[in-house]
């Protein structure tokens, strides 16, 4: 198993200015009607989810291709 290089403050800093624009655009997306989604018996997401679930993966494998990306929200 190869595992990646420690992160940079750089990266550092990205990570957290993504993860505060996202939780400021879930605040406005949750201002306003929005769709839930049944996944699966007893197993909800909203579209609030799904967008950031789209948002993050975006910009993570962007950053860091070589690694994979787990979601609750992918299909």
């Amino acid at each position: 198993m190869t595992t990646s290089p420690p992160l940079t403050s750089s990266q550092v800093w990205q990570i957290n200015q993504l993860l505060r624009q996202a939780g400021q655009r879930a605040r406005q997306l949750a201002q306003q009607p929005f769709d839930v989604i049944e996944k699966g018996r007893q197993d909800f997401a909203t579209s609030i989810d799904r967008f950031l679930d789209r948002l993050l993966s975006q910009k993570f494998r962007a950053w860091f291709p070589e690694d994979g990306i787990i979601s609750c929200q992918d299909p």
